[in-house]
């Protein structure tokens, strides 16, 4: 080969070399998409218990053969307490159970402008279905529903209970936050307000009781 042919192929390779370097890289594999849910994320089984403090707002009445009979008006300080299961069919929405209760001693009744205190324990018992919705599942607002069955009942402060308790469904709903103490723990407060209109009947009569206790709380959360 002579020097000419040499050189002209040579200029040809570096050439095409100087053509390749110049060539941008190939564009970077996507990350791939960070799994659903994980650490500080509000998925999965659900499990709340917590206590909560409130006032009792009562009424009573006897209705018996067409005729109404006075109301009376029960209030005091109560104590109450939620346990509660479920799971999380989509994101940020927590469907379940939950055993609810409230206990008020000692309450204060009014009839008319007679006014006393009942020597006792008026306690409200009920099971639920709930539904808490937090609009960001990593973050600690939630907003919650309550739809379930609630029986009310009186204890003498002698032990004795009534045989013929008030029951009725009974509504919730309520507000609150949990702040994040571990990767699955979080704590927070509950505002929520619980309603059950329950009545009983005996000997053609109907006692009717309805039953609201708002409320101020707090949970420990596992989610």
């Amino acid at each position: 080969m002579n020097k000419l042919a040499f050189a002209a192929g040579l200029s040809t390779v570096l050439v095409t070399l100087g053509a390749a370097a110049q060539q941008p890289p190939p564009p970077a594999a996507e990350p791939a998409p960070a799994p659903a849910g994980g650490a500080r994320t509000h998925d999965g089984f659900y499990f709340r218990i917590g206590p909560n403090f409130g006032a009792l707002i009562g009424t009573a009445k006897l209705e018996a053969g067409g005729q109404t009979g006075g109301e009376s008006d029960y209030s005091g300080f109560t104590y109450g307490g939620d346990l509660m299961f479920g799971g999380t069919p989509a994101p940020g929405l927590v469907i379940g159970g939950t055993l609810l209760w409230g206990s008020t001693k000692d309450p204060t009744v009014k009839a008319g402008s007679t006014e006393g205190t009942a020597d006792g324990t008026l306690i409200m018992a009920a099971t639920a279905l709930f539904a808490n919705y937090y609009l960001d599942p990593t973050e600690g607002l939630f907003f919650q529903g309550l739809l379930g069955f609630a029986v009310v009942d009186f204890v003498t402060a002698g032990g004795q209970s009534g045989s013929n308790d008030p029951t009725g469904f009974l509504l919730g709903a309520g507000a609150g936050y949990d702040f994040w103490i571990g990767d699955e723990w979080s704590v927070g407060p509950l505002a929520r307000v619980i309603y059950a209109p329950t009545s009983s009947e005996s000997g053609g009569a109907t006692f009717k009781f309805n039953y609201l206790f708002p409320s101020i709380g707090v949970g420990f959360t596992l989610h």
